[in-house]
């Protein structure tokens, strides 16, 4: 029976094979898989959290859990993987998706609650694993085919997100089929006030220029059936990473690590000045992104239209964010990225201040698919810029690092959903336009930053060791010299 389970136990960490994956395109593309059946589920579910679950606040009080737990979970994850694996991290984090999602077919707050809770200590670990298994992979192919290695993250993560946008699609589709075919969505007995003006926190009298409509929420067998076909894509994610995905090879800088010292190592990384200018930017695109997922969903979809729709709109986002992701890979080779940056900052800058002054109407639809068709050309720039350039300017450090992104990441999500009950659209927009201008200043001192550090008149750490190996070459001649003509003046006529 022992050697049964250690059987089992490798099988999971992926085989006794040295701890090496053993194809890194490979490795790549089967967790993209899973990834997709497992986040199908959850993207779609966490996109109508907001519209579903709205009595007491519950649906953005669990999100509000789920980041708070993330945010612990981020700060150990380097340690959960020492101990566990990358693999068994992976399986573990599965298996809490398709717990979270049996919650929702009865959600209350003690059943829903308990699980986000569960599934956000489970995201962060599952997140760094993630990011790792793509730089190994990547990494493995730079090195074997003498490439760039920027370039070869770029393809890695391209590959990744695409089939993860693709998830989000599918996912939303689904939901919009089960739902469509509920014809009493459209009728009830709760006004909402749609656009910048709603909120959950107070209602104000109604006037003549403030779309409403009433939401209605879908029926509990409609329900089901769409939590049903979920957990059964959570439970395909789960047996595609037991059975398939290779293991993930530990660094030395993960096997030397306790937990108060994997604590301790992203915090003192810290005070590494560029992860400070950089870290802003990850701060601002989760809070953008969950603006769209909760706020934009509510108040500019189901609200004005129903609940039915927010699948086919945000499908309409993903499938772009996908088809980008391959387009500006191409893209990032002819000109340079901080020029794709400055483009998705005015475009994302210009959206949010036009959603300001725009309260949607049942004839506003067009508008709807154009906004988030916009939003998914942007997101594909933040994703490829955000996961691509850590392992470039961390490449000693790369845990520490995507632990920070992730923690901030989770910090940032935990604060927003915790205060999305207090406050309207019109003011988490406004906040995130200063989180927009914020982190764009930074991330210019950034690369103002990176440009004097690879001037051509600075050299290179590499330039100054081949400098200091020619000195010593010329001291090391020097001294042979002057000891040869000692002995010629000294030798004895």
């Amino acid at each position: 029976m022992t050697n049964f389970n250690v059987k089992i136990y490798c099988a999971l960490r992926g085989g006794d094979k040295s701890d090496k994956i053993e194809s890194p395109l490979q490795s790549t593309i089967i967790l993209s898989i899973a990834f997709f059946f497992v986040f199908s589920a959850f993207m779609s579910i966490q996109a109508l959290q907001n519209s579903l679950n709205m009595e007491a606040g519950l649906g953005v009080k669990s999100l509000a859990c789920l980041y708070s737990a993330c945010i612990v979970s981020s700060l150990l994850a380097p340690f959960c993987i020492k101990v566990f694996g990358g693999k068994i991290t992976v399986v573990v984090a599965f298996s809490c998706h398709s717990i979270y999602v049996m919650s929702n077919f009865y959600p209350r707050f003690y059943t829903l609650i308990p699980t986000s809770v569960l599934l956000g200590l489970a995201t962060g670990p599952l997140w760094t694993a993630q990011n790792l298994f793509i730089t190994a992979s990547a990494t493995r192919i730079a090195e074997k085919r003498n490439k760039n290695l920027k370039d070869v993250l770029n393809r890695h993560n391209g590959i990744f997100f695409s089939i993860h946008g693709m998830a989000f699609a599918i996912g939303s589709v689904v939901s919009s089929l089960i739902f469509h075919t509920d014809t009493t969505l459209a009728s009830g007995n709760v006004t909402k006030y749609c656009g910048t003006l709603e909120c959950d926190s107070y209602t104000q009298p109604i006037t003549s220029n403030i779309s409403f409509r009433s939401i209605n929420r879908p029926s509990p067998q409609l329900l089901h059936q769409l939590f049903s076909v979920y957990l059964a894509f959570d439970i395909i994610g789960v047996v595609i990473t037991v059975l398939l995905l290779p293991t993930l090879p530990v660094s030395e800088w993960i096997k030397k690590k306790s937990a108060l010292k994997s604590i301790y190592s992203m915090c003192s990384s810290l005070l590494n000045v560029k992860l400070v200018l950089f870290l802003p930017l990850t701060v601002m695109v989760s809070v953008q992104r969950f603006v769209l997922y909760a706020d934009f969903t509510k108040a500019y979809i189901t609200c004005p239209f129903s609940i039915g729709w927010v699948g086919f709109v945000m499908a309409s986002y993903a499938l772009t964010n996908t088809i980008m992701l391959q387009i500006i890979q191409g893209i990032a080779k002819l000109i340079k990225r901080q020029i794709l940056v400055a483009f998705a900052a005015i475009v994302n800058l210009a959206e949010m201040t036009f959603w300001l002054f725009w309260n949607p109407t049942a004839d506003h639809l067009p508008l709807i698919f154009v906004s988030v068709i916009l939003w998914g050309v942007t997101d594909a720039i933040w994703k490829l810029e955000i996961f691509g350039i850590i392992p470039v300017l961390f490449s000693s450090k790369m845990e520490p690092a995507f632990a920070n992104v992730h923690f901030w990441g989770a910090f940032s999500s935990a604060v927003y959903f915790g205060t999305a009950s207090y406050l309207c659209v019109f003011t988490k927009l406004v906040i995130c336009i200063a989180l927009m201008i914020i982190s764009m200043l930074l991330y210019i001192l950034l690369q103002i930053k990176l440009a004097r550090e690879q001037s051509p008149d600075r050299p290179t750490g590499q330039e100054i060791n081949i400098e200091e190996r020619k000195n010593l070459k010329t001291r090391k001649r020097l001294r042979t010299t002057v000891r040869r003509i000692n002995l010629t003046f000294n030798k004895p006529f």
